[in-house]
């Protein structure tokens, strides 16, 4: 709670444009009194009340922490829009490192998150931002169809929409579902505005994909100035035309082709037609496998 909030405030430059709330799934007197210390800084404070025992499937009992944080998300992130009627919400978790541009990136493709009815969601978090596998460009932005989550931004308009069939657990997985993106896109960097600390090791994930994949997640350190940025090649069919485009021009490649590459060849294609074949190249380029 403490250092989430601290480093909030070390890169907000306007208070009434970034309000900070905090919301606490916990009934814990120390980590209240952390929140109230900050004072004004904090524009308000919610309290999960009371909702009663969690059911959880005997199957997934020992997964209990991901109902509880379903359920917390859903009530903080309702009254957030419906209650103090924002008309959007940018959601972070107290286990992440945050990038000197992290709320100028969100203020600057708000925009088109409200103009582009093809998209759903904007995201600072970019799954295989390993150092060494991307691009060096931190003004560099994607379209995907992968809701990648940690750092994430949300309009009322979409809330409202998917919140009546909002799941008991494993709300991230539900966002993934055709049923809920309908063929709408988030916008991810290329250089993550977000990185997972080491309190990422200690979640209801118990670590899984830490040590191989999201410790290794960097974050921008290069502050863009958005406003001499055109963000307008990322509408959809300009994205698409350009997308299918720079794919046509890169030759078609095997997994056996890696070690015997062309120095200069600065793109190409590997294939795949399922599930297996996907986690086989994921493997060999140490890029995340999961499907999830």
């Amino acid at each position: 709670m403490k250092n989430i909030n601290l480093k909030l405030f070390r890169i907000r430059k306007d208070p009434e444009l970034h309000p900070i709330i905090a919301s606490l799934d916990c009934h814990d007197e120390s980590t209240i009194q952390v929140a109230k210390d900050f004072g004004d800084k904090i524009k308000a404070i919610i309290e999960l009340p009371d909702l009663g025992p969690i059911h959880v499937p005997e199957k997934f009992s020992h997964m209990a922490g991901y109902y509880k944080i379903s359920r917390h998300y859903n009530y903080s992130i309702n009254y957030v829009l419906n209650t103090l009627n924002y008309e959007a919400v940018i959601i972070t978790e107290d286990d992440l490192e945050l990038s000197p541009d992290f709320l100028d990136y969100f203020q600057a493709l708000y925009p088109l998150l409200v103009y582009d009815k093809t998209l759903w969601c904007i995201s600072a978090w970019n799954d295989n931002g390993i150092d060494k596998k991307i691009v060096r460009d931190s003004t560099l932005l994607h379209r995907t169809d992968f809701f990648p989550g940690l750092g994430w931004l949300l309009k009322k308009t979409i809330w409202n929409e998917i919140k009546a069939n909002w799941p008991a657990g494993f709300w991230d997985d539900w966002m993934r579902l055709p049923e809920q993106r309908h063929d709408r896109a988030c916008i991810r960097p290329e250089i993550s505005r977000t990185a997972m600390s080491p309190d990422g090791k200690k979640g209801v994930s118990q670590g899984q994909h830490y040590d191989r994949y999201l410790r290794k997640i960097i974050k921008n350190n290069d502050p863009v100035d958005w406003k001499s940025i055109d963000i307008s090649y990322l509408l959809k069919d300009q994205y698409d035309l350009a997308f299918q485009a720079r794919i046509d021009a890169c030759p078609i490649i095997t997994l056996s082709d890696l070690d015997h590459l062309n120095s200069d060849m600065k793109c190409a294609q590997l294939r795949y037609s399922n599930q297996k074949e996907f986690v086989i190249i994921a493997n060999t380029l140490e890029i995340m496998n999961d499907f999830k």
